[in-house]
Formats: C-alpha cells, structure tokens, sequence
C-alpha cells in the first residue's frame, strides 16, 4: 500500500460518555488525503506504461520526492552516499558515477569497473558483505521479491527508476500488449494513486513501508555504519593471515608441475597424474614394460600427493618402482574398463620421477616459508584468534541463555555453559569488555592484557603433555572447570570439579573418533614412543621460562597412554603442576606455542635416519596447519589445505568433507564462519562457530583386498560427552578426486 509517510492522527482518546441524548450525530471518519506526489507518481508510471507498448521503451521515472517510494528511494540515496559505503567504493575502483545493479534477494553487487564487469558477494573478502546490509533492507522494500536487479540513477536533484521498480513496489504488472495497457490505463487513470496493497500481500507489507519502518531502518543504518569500519579492518587482517599462511599442498602441486614440464617437455597438470601401485602385472609395451588389465592399484595417489608421502626404502631398489606402481591418467575404477596400461599411462617412468624428485629439498623451503610468516604475522595472528576466542565465548552464552529451562535440562552437563563460566573465560581477554552485546575495537584486540592472578589459565596437561591449544579455566581450587577447545562446536565445556573433567578426559580414551579428536590437540612428536628428554623443548614453547623436569620420564607417547588409560590403567590424567600455566598474555603465549609446534616437531624429526623421515615431517605440518585452522576464523580453508596435506589414499580425499559436501558450501564455509565473528564482535547480526573437522592423517598405504574405492572419510568432532557422533562421508566409487583448491577460497 502506498501509505503516507506523515499519517493523519487518531480521533481523540477520551470520548464522551454515551447517552442517547447527549450522543451529537455521527460524524463521517476523514478519509487521509492523497498526497501530490503520489498522484504525480501515478501520472507518470502511466506515461512509462504508454511508452511501453508503443514504443517499445518505458524509459525512465522520475519519482516524486515526497512519494512513499520517494522517500524509500531518498533514503537508499543517503546509504550509498554514507561515508563508509563511499570508502568502499573508492577502494574498489568505481568510477563516481558508476550505476550499480543490487539484487536484493541474493545481496550481489554489480558494475563495470574499469571497463570490466565485476560482482561483489557477501561472502567473497572484498568487505562488501561488511558494509552491504541497510542498503540491502532498502533495497528488499523498494524492489521486493525475486525480480532481478535494482538499477537507481541518482541524479543532483532527482532519483530515476524504471517503470518496472515502480510497477513491482505498487503491486502491479508492466502491461507487456496494447490490450493490457488500455486495460490497466483506463484503470487507473481516474484514480489520484495507485490501487491499495492487499492485505494479503506477504512480499509488500504495509508495516515494511511505513514511516515507522523507515525510520527505524534509518536508526539501524546509523548504529551499523558506526562499527562497519572495525569489521572490515578485522576481516582485511584475517584474510591477510589466511593468505599468507604457506600451504604444502600448493606447493607440492607447483613442485610436481615442474617435474612433469622438465621430463617431458609439456605442461601437465599434475592433479590430473595419478601414482598407482599394483600387485603385479603383465609385461607390455609400456613405459613401465608392464600393464595391469583386470586389476586394481591398491594404492593411488595424485602425482603432488604421492611426492609428499615420499618413496620409500622399498621404492629405492633399481627396478621395484617401475614394476610395482605406473603413472597413468585415471585413479582407481577402471579394473573393468580396459584397466591400466598404453591407453591411459603416461610416458613416463616412475622412477625417473623420484630420482628427479631428490634434487629438490622440499622441507627446507616450506620450512623457511613457516619461518616468514611467523616472522610478518605472528601480531596479526594473535589478534585474529583473539577476536575468535571472544566471538565463541559470547556467542555460547548467547545461545545457553536463550534457551528455555526445559531445554537446559536435556543438555549434557558440559555444555550448560552459564554467565559464571562466561565471565570465568573472559579472564584471558580481560581488556574486554564483559557485556556481550558491546561493539568491539580492533585495537582492543589487538591490545595485550596479561593474565590476573586469579581466575587462573592453564594449558591442558595429561601425563605431562601439554596441548599446543587447549586451555583450562579454574579458580585455583578442585572445583569448577572450564576448557576451551578452539573451533570446536561448543567451544567452551564446564566441569563441576576437577575429578569430573579427569573422567572425561578418560571417557574420551574409550571412544575412537573422540580419541584421535582429543589427541589432534597434541604435537604429533608427544604421541610417539620415544626417550626421556625431548619433551623439554616442545614445552617451552607454550611456557616460555617455565622448568619441565621429570615430564619425560616415561618412555610412552600419548597414542599409548591414552589405551591405557582406556582400559583402567591409569587414573587422574590431569596434570596440575605450574608448568603449564599463562601468566603473560594468553594470545601470545598460544601463537608461541603454535609456532613451537610447527619448528620443534620438525627439528626432532628430521634428527631420524628412518626412510619415513619427510613423510612424517609433513604429517607434522598438516597438525601446525590443523591448529592454526583450530584457532583462527578462518578455519575452512586452512583445515582444508591440512587435511589435503594429509596424504589420503586418492589424496583429496578429505577436501570435500573438510567443510561440505559441494564445491559452492566449501567456498562459502569459510566465509560464513568469519562472518559469524564479525557479526558477534562488532554487533552486526548473528554468528555461527564452525565444526571442527580436522583428523590425523594415516601414516602409511595399506594394502586392500577388494578394488579400491573412493575412500571412506570420517569427520572427527571434537570431543563431547555422551555417544559418538562422527559422521562419514562417502565419495562415488571411482569418482575422480577434487582438484586442489586454493587456501582461502572466501
């Protein structure tokens, strides 16, 4: 309905008392008077509507200022030209007097920038999802529905729009023959307005357009603006973080594309080369002087994934290689399509892959690319998993507080995460403010703030193993306990006491999936077996300073302390020593410990003469990149590249499970989840955490009996209390892998 944006008042709110003989006669109610500029708006929609179908043109409206689409219109002009949205602009290069097409219903942004045509999404890291939304409710209300783009030329002293807007915001259609025109005309041309909006018009309610709405639209744009600035800096420093973090995969793919160019002088992408191996064969005229017709390889890897797993000891021999394994242009599947030989192999010998492969030492360039980002980003980096830790706690509270009591009742005791447990964690983020709901500054999470004396943060330690990202929250008694486990889905779980959350620790021992979760919180080195002493070093990294005598006195990893504690061996897991204990600031002390991590775990593996040296090294890096994934909001696509480094059998197996099941879901995961801390820190809206769905890589191929299939990933969650709920996902049966995808594909 076009309604008046200045209503005429109601009658008066104290009528006089009732009597017959006082009751003076009924007065007719006023009718609101049509406003001018609704019937000069009419006038000139009817004009379009003639231009139409004579024509073949509407052309463009001019809409009266003081109309309701008018003032809709005026206010979608003072949005575009609000400073911050201006800023935007200039920093994306449009001209200043470029026409932007806005579809409101998918919140893409359109226009010809520098000669090109250039679409911003919400999700994409240009910052135009961080500076879109009032526009975008202006936008739902002036063009409503689905109907494609809003196109508005703001002239200096007039807003133009076509026949169509004008035709879509009164409930009307755009007569499209001579015969609806004269139809709609001799409708309307004796009215002073368009026909009412029915009631029952779902898309264009009268409360979306009155002036009450307006207003409020204007008060929320104000109030959205004034934090926008802040939102787009902490996802601009995010985002920087995620590109520059290095990715082994991508990498690996770069190293193997070189070798395929050098030895066969063509460009070949290496995703499409496939490392399988067989249990023997029939010999041919091949490259290899083998084929395998009705067999499957037991083991297929892309050509990137296979160098990262390296070649073993066995492949070393002259001759084992090239009998055993073959490149070829298709993975597994094709046992009952003609096999693997000529057809589909590539001319190519194995070996001369791994000979030219040794030329390169690939753990001294990734391992000085760790080096240079922790060197350029390691602030950047702490602000970053600051703004998640905060984002997390409020939104947990959030969501525990609006549940009902009865709700409360069904959770387990771990996740009744309370206002005491909130406040609690606050202690590592004490510059910030307690109230949830306060806008955030960049520079507050960028400050330090070192922790007070109580409540008191420690590291989680089991058995003297401390984790490289979990902390533990108490008030220096056996009494309540909080932990927090980064991106996991809640992320805060509370213990009434320490001997309930020394049970839990346990019960997770008993669980596989909840196991290797709990464990992927662990350098990868704490895990193994080994001898007294090396854990000295991995330790300090988390407690700069702190004394970690007799923490290696046994000689099991974690991998076998946890089976003993799952089958009763073992009690109280919890370590409650001082060593692992923050008192400096806890953002800090946990990029410390990732950057430990990644260099301390390298250091003591590349001191092995064993064949599986590089292998287990990259293993090592897939944690590191696991953990930054685990901290930061940009979890989707670094866990992604971990997970791909991971070396699964077929190799990408993990990417579409890391954070959905389509190419379009992983693409927006990662987004998504940043959004939703910005939404929480600079109280744009609403937030989500993301899952975590980070596993350990396996450490070898396993030979298999049958014909080998896609491979079945499991999703490891993070660990929970009550029955394991890791989900598979299973790819085709020899569906072809996914191609690598870039880090931060936001």
């Amino acid at each position: 309905m076009s309604l008046s944006i200045n209503p005429i008042p109601s009658a008066s709110l104290h009528p006089t008392p009732s009597t017959q003989a006082q009751t003076p006669p009924a007065v007719p109610p006023t009718a609101n008077p049509v406003q001018p500029d609704e019937t000069a708006l009419l006038k000139a929609y009817l004009k379009a509507a003639q231009r139409k179908v004579l024509h073949g043109n509407a052309g463009l409206i001019t809409v009266p200022p003081q109309s309701t689409l008018g003032q809709w219109l005026g206010l979608y002009r003072r949005l575009l030209e609000n400073t911050v949205v201006q800023s935007w602009l200039r920093a994306q290069h449009f001209a200043p007097d470029t026409l932007l097409s806005i579809n409101p219903s998918t919140g893409t942004l359109s226009a010809e920038v520098e000669g090109k045509t250039k679409t911003f999404q919400l999700s994409d890291t240009s910052g135009w999802g961080q500076i879109s939304g009032p526009l975008l409710d202006a936008a739902k209300v002036i063009a409503p529905g689905n109907n494609g783009d809003l196109r508005v030329r703001l002239r200096e002293d007039s807003i133009q729009v076509s026949a169509k807007v004008v035709a879509n915001f009164e409930g009307v259609s755009l007569p499209q023959t001579l015969t609806q025109a004269r139809a709609q005309i001799r409708h309307l041309e004796h009215k002073d307005t368009f026909d009412p909006i029915p009631a029952d018009d779902h898309l264009r309610p009268a409360s979306s357009r009155s002036a009450q709405a307006l207003l409020v639209q204007q008060h929320n744009a104000a109030r959205y603006y004034s934090t926008a600035p802040q939102a787009l800096a902490y996802k601009r420093l995010a985002v920087e973080v995620a590109n520059n973090l290095p990715n082994t995969r991508a990498e690996a793919k770069k190293w193997a594309d070189d070798l395929l160019l050098k030895l066969t002088g063509k460009p070949i992408d290496s995703d499409t080369v496939y490392l399988n191996r067989f249990k023997g064969g029939e010999s041919a005229d091949t490259a290899t002087g083998w084929e395998h017709t009705f067999q499957e390889p037991w083991s297929s890897l892309r050509l990137p994934d296979a160098l990262l797993k390296n070649f073993s000891e066995h492949d070393w021999v002259p001759g084992n290689l090239d009998l055993d394994a073959g490149l070829y242009t298709q993975p597994a599947g094709q046992s009952e399509n003609g096999g693997y030989g000529k057809h589909n192999q590539i001319d190519l010998k194995p070996s001369q892959v791994m000979h030219e492969s040794w030329k390169t030492d690939f753990q001294t360039q990734m391992t000085q690319k760790f080096d240079a980002f922790w060197s350029a980003h390691t602030d950047d980096y702490q602000t970053v998993i600051k703004g998640e830790f905060v984002s997390q706690a409020r939104e947990q509270l959030k969501s525990a507080e609006a549940r009902s009591s009865a709700e409360r009742a069904l959770q387990a005791p771990e996740h009744q995460f309370t206002r005491g447990d909130y406040s609690l964690v606050m202690a590592a983020a004490n510059n910030i403010p307690l109230d949830e709901n306060t806008p955030l500054s960049l520079e507050q999470l960028q400050a330090k703030a070192p922790v007070n004396s109580t409540p008191q943060v420690h590291a989680l330690d089991i058995h003297g193993f401390i984790s490289s990202d979990i902390l533990r929250f108490s008030n220096d008694d056996a009494g309540r306990q909080v932990l927090y486990l980064p991106g996991a889905k809640p992320a805060f779980l509370r213990f009434d006491s320490l001997d309930k959350l020394n049970q839990w620790v346990i019960d997770q021992t008993k669980d596989p999936k909840k196991s290797q979760s709990l464990l992927a919180h662990f350098s990868l080195a704490d895990r193994q077996n080994r001898k007294p002493g090396v854990l000295i070093q991995l330790a300090s990294g988390f407690v700069p300073g702190g004394s970690f005598t007799g923490i290696g006195d046994t000689q099991d990893g974690l991998d076998a302390l946890f089976k003993k504690m799952a089958a009763g061996a073992l009690k109280t897991p919890l370590n409650k020593s001082s060593q692992s204990k923050i008192e400096g600031d806890v953002f800090s002390t946990l990029a410390t410990a990732a950057k430990q991590r990644m260099t301390s775990d390298t250091d003591v593996v590349v001191k092995s003469n064993s064949e599986v040296t590089r292998d287990t090294w990259l293993n090592d890096i897939t944690v590191a990149a696991g953990l930054l994934a685990k901290l930061a909001p940009i979890a989707a696509p670094v866990t992604g590249a971990a997970v791909i480094a991971g070396l699964t059998e077929l190799g990408l197996g993990f990417e579409q499970s890391a954070s959905g099941d389509t190419e379009a879901e992983r693409d927006n995961g990662a987004s998504r989840a940043l959004d939703g801390v910005l939404n929480t820190l600079f109280s744009i809206g609403a937030s989500t955490v993301p899952e975590d769905p980070f596993a350990l890589p396996p450490k070898k191929e396993l030979p298999v009996r049958n014909p080998l299939v896609q491979p079945q990933v499991t999703e490891i969650e993070e660990p929970k209390p009550g029955p394991s709920s890791g989900t598979q996902v299973v790819n085709d049966a020899g569906a072809p892998a996914p191609k690598s995808r870039p880090l931060l594909p936001m």
